[in-house]
């Protein structure tokens, strides 16, 4: 391989690579990132308040025979 390669990162002397680099508009995906993050956290605590109100509650029943 040479020269080329031998430091990271110096890839000036290697022709024909590509050059990879964040979009400019990168942080716009964070609030994107933010709403599914949200939705989910309120999906799970919904899932888990249905299951909790769905119980039966003992001291309701205390009295039938």
């Amino acid at each position: 391989m040479g020269e080329a390669g031998r430091e990271w990162g110096d890839w000036s002397r290697l022709r024909g690579t590509g050059r990879l680099c964040l979009p400019p508009r990168h942080p716009q995906h964070s609030p994107l990132f933010a709403a599914f993050v949200g939705a989910y956290l309120l999906y799970s605590w919904g899932m888990q308040e249905f299951e909790r109100l769905k119980r039966k509650n003992p001291a309701d029943y205390e009295n039938d025979k």
